[in-house]
């Protein structure tokens, strides 16, 4: 079977290569990226665990446990299909280059006789972990191979039934493969065995996202003051003085709409802060623009704020209420701890983004309606319902903020996710002397 789709492959090849990149500008940049597939080199040619990650949601899922496999001095390789990951992919690298190898996954590059560009010839490893639900058929037909170990991670069908049946047909030969399942959430376990996709004793509920999440909770401290030790001052000044702190997480500039509403005692009662979802200069000032049509100040703090910087911004905030944007990546899930309050953005959207990471930092968490695709929101709603607040319009956002009697609780919660279970349903060992 894997001959036949090579040699399907190799006839769209050219629609793929050169004439898909003249019509969508996105196709010339996705094979740009895919071609340095070519000139980028690992210095290991093997390895023990395989993992396919998509984007940097899925990286999130399973970096916990190729973090314990490094550790423990096994070797590893990555696939990854999206941009967006590549620089944690990378950084991974370099902090062991010789434990871990990389590909970007050739979707319009896909060249069956060239190693670099073939991921089925790529692979190497004995035992492949996929992610979720991106399934390319040359890494189910890798997985599949008798000499190999197939698990699927974060595993959740709770849209299956609303497939057309090609979808249904082609995802019921993929579930098939594996050889074992780590369910997202106890649901998803039920919804497995009850559709007939997986043998029951074939499926574990786990989840390694929360252990993740729960280690950078516990050394949130440390963190914040390697990437961005003004955060410490900025609690101290604002946050603890303010009756209520509302963080707007993973926040996209079409979402600025939800300050529509606000009134100025809302300035006084809350301190409102946003942590953009896309960074860079143009992005941040066209969410400044956005929110600014709401007559908002914005007041900008970052890596390089001074204390100074963060008493002049101060003062002028004490005169002119408005939004404190964070211009700062990789912390948002540490800064969590230091809210009452977490809107998740992506809700009015595709769907929403990590209400995990607020949830277990202590928050009550807000999100927009499109939550289907989240095994997060389905485990907070089964778990802590009082904890998550879903509005099904942006202006209802500060309506929530303002009811009295919510769960501000700040106790963290935590997971109950056995990581040695976990080890031992996928059968990973380490000699004793490791």
């Amino acid at each position: 079977m894997i001959k036949f789709y090579e040699i399907m492959r190799i006839i769209f090849f050219p629609i793929f290569r050169f004439v898909l990149p003249i019509f969508v500008a996105d196709a010339k940049k996705r094979i740009e990226f895919e071609q340095n597939n070519m000139i980028e080199l690992n210095r290991l040619s093997r390895a023990e665990f395989g993992f396919e990650i998509s984007s940097e949601g899925e990286y999130e899922q399973v970096i916990f446990l190729i973090k314990d496999l490094l550790k423990n001095e096994k070797n590893v390789e990555i696939i990854y299909c999206s941009q967006s990951v590549e620089h944690k992919v990378k950084k991974l690298s370099h902090e062991f280059p010789e434990q871990v190898r990389s590909l970007r996954m050739p979707l319009l590059t896909y060249k069956p006789w060239l190693i670099r560009q073939n991921a089925y010839k790529w692979l190497t490893c004995h035992t492949l972990f996929m992610c979720r639900y991106d399934f390319f058929p040359e890494l189910i037909f890798y997985g599949s191979r008798n000499d190999k170990k197939f698990y699927l991670l974060s595993g959740a069908v709770k849209n299956f039934n609303q497939k057309n049946y090609i979808a249904k047909s082609y995802l019921q030969w993929c579930y098939s493969k594996f050889d074992r399942v780590l369910a997202a959430t106890e649901l998803e376990r039920k919804r497995f065995c009850e559709f007939g996709l997986v043998e029951e004793e074939k499926v574990l509920t786990g989840d390694l996202r929360s252990l993740q999440i729960q280690a950078r909770v516990l050394n949130h401290e440390q963190t914040i003051q390697e990437k961005f030790p003004i955060f410490t001052s900025f609690c101290e000044k604002v946050l603890k003085k303010a009756d209520r702190s509302l963080i707007f997480g993973s926040f996209w500039d079409y979402e600025a709409s939800i300050f529509k509403g606000v009134h100025p005692d809302d300035l006084f009662k809350t301190t409102f802060c946003l942590a953009p979802h896309k960074l860079g200069k143009q992005n941040i000032l066209n969410l400044i623009e956005k929110i600014s049509h709401y007559q908002l100040a914005v007041y900008i703090i970052n890596q390089e704020t001074t204390e100074k910087q963060l008493d002049i911004l101060i003062t002028e905030y004490l005169e002119n209420p408005g939004v404190w944007l964070f211009d700062v990546k990789g912390v948002l899930c540490e800064m969590y701890t230091a809210f009452d309050m977490a809107y998740v953005g992506g809700g009015f959207g595709e769907s929403i983004h990590s209400v995990l990471e607020p949830f277990l930092s202590g928050c009550h968490v807000i999100c927009g309606p499109n939550t289907a695709r989240s095994s997060e929101f389905d485990f907070i709603l089964d778990e802590s319902p009082d904890k998550i607040s879903v509005v099904n319009k942006k202006s209802e956002v500060l309506q929530v903020n303002k009811k009295s009697g919510l769960n501000l609780n700040k106790s963290n919660h935590h997971i109950k996710t056995n990581f040695g279970d976990i080890k031992n349903f996928f059968n990973i060992e380490y000699s004793k002397d490791e």
